[in-house]
């Protein structure tokens, strides 16, 4: 325990570092990580090696960019004995697995360590925003991967976090928030948003939560304008992804995004060339508490802007100016109800017979799912499929449901997993 707030007071301290310390401290976590994913890691041995580079030829930040780029859907085709760090017990580590927005998800593994470090991270954005240990806190996010049990100091009302499950009802999941009357509430944006537009489409009101973090996906105008409508507090933008956690955050100056840059590297590329402060890039970023199962310029497929600029609030941290990329399609009901990627993800994450998929809503009565499976899986596939989500779709609904060899990628590379030409009339 006192180790732990150790450790977030050092995390805090790094937010006022000069810059040019905070890369000290990245130069000194990346040498240590190359010589260990070469060492311990089949995967990294093997791309250093086609390269031609040795771990003792990254002596700068710079010479990050020798070692090739690894994207998810190599990742995806590895097999794990050769990702994950030689002499691990796989029975001692948590299974991780990404949203699945780009197609099938990928599967991570972390050490109990490298989980704490994450929701450290996590809990130094909501301090840096006001947070106090005696706030009721309430995440509206996926189960749990083990039973959440009381420790000691929240049953003295320390800490007290309570998680509202996306797989329950969506009038459950309301009940439950107005119940619980949060002092601080986070959640995915578009999760946020259909709450926010239930809120408002039913006139329920609810006590405004004093923080209100809007995390994983690009948050625009229009969605902060929905959710400040509806929970009565202006949302703070959290950026990340699950490979890597919280990448960047606002601070109450809302003036940019700070880059965690003390546990990651992130570079902005254009053509494999690092981009103008200003100008948009692709993001790639190198996880340097990923020992694991490392992620060393790992292309997270996203599009962002650094600044070169300070933050008036003193934090040193570099600014993003801009996160890039659209809001995550919707399947829109002809009730009102929508459902986004999040919740066939929880079903279709063990759908481990097919490859990829697409749900594709070609207007209100109209739906068609794409399977890139074997057709000796198929049958066995749509059969799974109309009994999982039996209930869901409305009996008028047009439900086609066709096998494939191959999704078809988009024009960026992303495979997306769900189309809908629909807009709801939350934006």
């Amino acid at each position: 325990m006192i180790s732990t707030f150790l450790q977030l007071r050092t995390l805090r301290k790094n937010l006022w570092l000069p810059r040019e310390k905070l890369r000290e401290i990245q130069l000194v976590k990346l040498k240590n990580l190359v010589r260990h994913a070469y060492k311990r890691v089949a995967y990294y041995r093997q791309l250093f090696d086609s390269a031609g580079i040795h771990p003792e030829d990254i002596k700068t930040l710079e010479d990050l960019s020798k070692i090739p780029l690894t994207t998810k859907e190599v990742l995806k085709k590895t097999p794990l004995d050769q990702l994950i760090a030689g002499g691990v017990d796989r029975n001692r580590l948590i299974e991780e697995r990404t949203s699945g927005s780009t197609g099938k998800p990928l599967v991570l593994y972390r050490s109990v360590q490298e989980r704490y470090y994450n929701v450290l991270k996590m809990l130094r954005i909501f301090f840096e925003n006001g947070y106090k240990i005696t706030d009721k806190t309430v995440g509206i996010w996926k189960e749990q991967p083990f039973p959440m049990r009381k420790l000691f100091f929240q049953k003295l009302g320390l800490f007290n976090w309570e998680i509202i499950s996306l797989l329950l009802p969506l009038e459950k999941r309301i009940e439950l928030l107005m119940k619980a009357r949060p002092e601080v509430l986070y959640g995915a944006n578009s999760t946020l948003r259909i709450i926010a537009w239930a809120l408002l489409k039913e006139g329920i009101q609810i006590k405004p939560p004093r923080l209100l973090f809007s995390t994983s996906e690009v948050m625009d105008a229009r969605s902060q304008n929905l959710l400040t409508k509806a929970f009565g507090v202006v949302p703070l933008n959290i950026y990340g992804a699950n490979e890597v956690g919280n990448i960047a955050w606002e601070c109450p100056k809302r003036q940019g995004l700070h880059t965690n840059v003390d546990s990651l590297i992130l570079e902005f590329l254009k053509k494999g060339k690092p981009v103008a402060p200003g100008e948009e890039g692709k993001i790639v970023c190198t996880h340097l508490h990923s020992y694991t199962m490392p992620l060393i310029r790992y292309d997270l497929g996203d599009l962002c802007t650094p600044s070169e600029a300070y933050c008036p609030c003193g934090r040193t941290l570099p600014l993003l100016s801009q996160v890039s990329g659209r809001i995550d399609d919707l399947i829109t009901l002809r009730d009102g109800r929508l459902l986004n990627r999040h919740f066939f993800n929880n079903f279709m994450v063990h759908y481990t017979e097919v490859d990829e998929y697409r749900i594709i809503q070609e207007d209100l009565n109209y739906l068609r799912v794409l399977f890139a499976v074997k057709e000796r899986h198929f049958q066995q596939v749509v059969d799974r499929f109309k009994k999982d989500f039996q209930g869901v779709f409305p009996s008028e609904m047009r439900l086609e449901l066709e096998r494939v060899d191959e999704i078809p990628q988009e024009a960026s590379g992303k495979i997306r997993s769900i189309l809908s030409k629909v807009k709801p009339e939350i934006w």
